[in-house]
């Protein structure tokens, strides 16, 4: 019976399960356990190329056909990894060109995860037979429920000779004319300028934040090229069940919206330990919104979801919180979560690290809080089905040129986060400050249509280049209204500062320049953003982390300013209209989340921003999923304490610690 591309649905909960690692007399009791937990799905093969081709050419699927027939026998359907992430050692020995080199000059090998240099044409030739293999022998499988191409795709950056080759002829593709790149790029600092492509340095060499930012580019050119090439084969191989793969999400090593092009809808990653976002419920709430935000068209999923230990903290998750964690997800959008990962991992790097089951015959309880949501989900999927997030009021622009260059030369330390990101971290502390005051926020990216937000934040923008700025003016000029924080339009796309005023492109709109700008010199003493009493109902707020010196134009309003010994009276905050639209300024940051709370607060009211109508404890969120008309409205509970509210209809309930509630079900 041939398949055909199923529409995608609700799913509930699945699993990521590693047989291959496992002695086969585990594998079955592993799969009851799923069975007995209402486990919908499996995910694996993404790390087992070893295993499907043992020797060049030679192919085995008969072990996976094995355990998918004992899935598909307890109704549990396979989202089938691609395994390229890990090359088996032989392909590595018999063609070490796969090996990348790391910017050290080591090179990286066998032994760890994506020991890949994607310019690699025999990396190509092989990554491509084992997926064409694949999909022959999978193409019209019922037993499968979508395919995840690779594994947290596009890393190590290489810096090999063939890269570097790669990197120039990309360079003469973009730029034409050595001079044209010479001139674009400004290369003239330190007699870094070129006689001819040829001579292109990798930025590992030197410390150009352009050549960086232009190697972050051509990196994801190459590896979204990469991996698309890969969906296209399993295309033409008469595949036609949804295509995804699973994103380290806000991970600088490649543009996701590009990735996502090719992709039948967007799967990202969540560990809870690893949150830079922050480890509360806005942490959560943005990445779910920057998953939402890559491919609006379709409903979120998750490949991995952290249910257990990890090496980082290796705290037992608190009862109730993995449980609640993953079921707020859905209500944020998610359409299936997949818990990482489902059996024991007994040796490796990963060795007694994030398995929901140590022992399968001795689940805990965890397992047991996860039976208890997957009926609760069970219930709820007649609703579920078919639901999405609503378009928010407020969109907060995120452009990857500006990750790229605040993740390579963080200008303040509040730039500088884990993984190089910093930027979404920051990004994350205006969209707390809302969501704090109960309005939730989506993330946009520069291709896609701003006209439908009430409001534009630019959290930063360092990278501004031409076509977005006259682009957010036109949204200006059109009636939207515009939020600008510090570190926007600072540096082209290329990221090289012109000889025009900050915010590049924006001063018009912004009806400012801005004369200086930096971190705060603790050494001036205390520095306060004091507004205007007569304009702003606000208490003086304490502790500037940044300062923009601001020149307003004659015709903009200035709406506080900082106070302080060698800062009094400098403009801090304005308003400026602009054709129909207003657009606001604020030049600094602050040290407390509760200061930016206030802030947001009454730059809410400022905006005309509808908050959420329930009065809700701290702590307690509400958020929305719709179907043709009607509001599923969700409760959370996202504290350690019970809590206790009145719901829609004025009665008052209680939500246990963590407890994730679908009213009037």
């Amino acid at each position: 019976m041939k398949a055909v591309n199923q529409c995608l649905h609700f799913d509930g909960f699945g699993a990521s399960f590693y047989p291959e690692q496992q002695p086969e007399e585990a594998i079955l009791p592993y799969i009851e356990r799923m069975k007995e937990a209402g486990i919908k799905f499996v995910r694996m093969g993404e790390f087992a190329w070893d295993k499907m081709e043992p020797a060049e050419d030679q192919f085995d699927f008969s072990w996976l056909d094995k355990v998918m027939d004992m899935l598909a026998e307890r109704g549990i359907r396979t989202i089938l990894g691609t395994p390229t992430a890990v090359p088996p050692i032989w392909l590595a020995e018999k063609y070490p060109e796969i090996l990348p080199v790391r910017a050290d000059r080591h090179v990286f090998k066998a032994g760890h995860r994506r020991y890949t240099c994607l310019s690699s044409g025999k990396l190509q030739e092989r990554s491509l037979k084992i997926v064409r293999a694949m999909g022959e022998h999978y193409k019209d499988d019922l037993r499968i429920h979508s395919w995840q191409i690779d594994n947290e795709v596009g890393h190590p950056f290489c810096y090999c000779e063939r890269c570097r080759r790669e990197f120039q002829k990309y360079a003469e593709a973009r730029f034409g004319s050595i001079k044209e790149f010479n001139d674009k790029m400004q290369t003239h600092f330190w007699g870094q300028s070129y006689q001819n492509f040829q001579q292109i340095l990798m930025p590992i060499d030197h410390g150009s934040p352009s050549m960086k930012q232009l190697f972050h580019q051509f990196f994801s050119d190459m590896a979204v090229k990469f991996y698309h090439r890969h969906i296209q084969e399993l295309h033409d191989c008469g595949v036609t069940a949804p295509i995804s793969t699973n994103m380290m999400l806000t991970y600088w090593g490649y543009d996701h919206r590009e990735m996502q092009k090719k992709l039948d809808y967007v799967c990202g990653d969540h560990y809870f330990s690893n949150n830079i976002m922050g480890a509360d419920f806005a942490g959560d709430a943005y990445l779910a919104a920057y998953l939402r935000g890559i491919k609006p068209e379709t409903n979120i999923r998750y490949a991995e979801f952290q249910c257990s230990k990890d090496h980082a903290w290796s705290y037992v998750p608190l009862p109730g919180k993995i449980s609640g964690e993953a079921l707020a997800h859905i209500a944020m959008g998610a359409d299936h979560i997949c818990f990482f990962r489902w059996d024991s991992c007994l040796s490796g790097a990963e060795r007694d690290e994030y398995a929901l089951l140590s022992n399968p015959e001795m689940p805990g309880r965890v397992f047991y809080e996860l039976k208890d949501a997957a009926e609760k989900l069970e219930k709820w999927a007649p609703l579920l089905e078919g639901s999405v997030v609503p378009r928010s009021q407020v969109g907060f622009l995120y452009t990857y040129p500006t990750q790229y260059d605040l993740g390579e030369n963080p200008p303040c330390p509040e730039i500088g986060a884990k993984y190089e990101n910093g930027y979404p971290a920051l990004m994350c502390r205006s969209f707390r400050a809302l969501l704090k005051n109960g309005i939730t926020s989506d993330i946009v990216f520069p291709d896609q249509d701003f006209e439908p937000y009430k409001v534009l934040i630019l959290s930063t923008c360092y990278c501004m280049s031409k076509e977005l700025a006259e682009k957010i003016s036109k949204y200006v000029q059109d009636g939207g209204k515009l939020v600008v924080l510090p570190l926007t339009g600072i540096a082209d796309e290329l990221s090289v500062l012109p000889l025009t005023p900050a915010p590049l492109g924006l001063t018009d709109v912004c009806g400012l320049k801005i004369v200086d700008r930096g971190r705060y010199n603790e050494v001036m003493g205390d520095l306060f953003f004091q507004p205007d009493p007569e304009k702003m109902q606000l208490r003086k707020l304490p502790a500037t982390r940044y300062v923009d010196e601001l020149l307003p134009d004659e015709d903009t309003e200035i709406l506080a300013r900082f106070d302080g010994k060698f800062h009094s009276g400098i403009p801090a905050m304005t308003r400026h209209s602009f054709g129909n639209g207003i657009a606001y300024y604020i030049g600094t940051w602050f040290e407390s989340d509760e200061d930016m709370k206030d802030l947001y607060n009454l730059l809410a009211d400022l905006l005309g921003l509808q908050r959420e109508k329930l009065e809700l404890p701290a702590g307690v969120y509400a958020m929305h999923r719709v179907k043709e008309n009607t509001d599923l409205l969700f409760l959370i509970n996202s504290t350690s304490e019970e809590q206790t509210l009145k719901d829609p209809a004025g009665n008052q309930i209680s939500l246990k610690p963590f407890e994730v509630r679908l009213t009037d079900f």
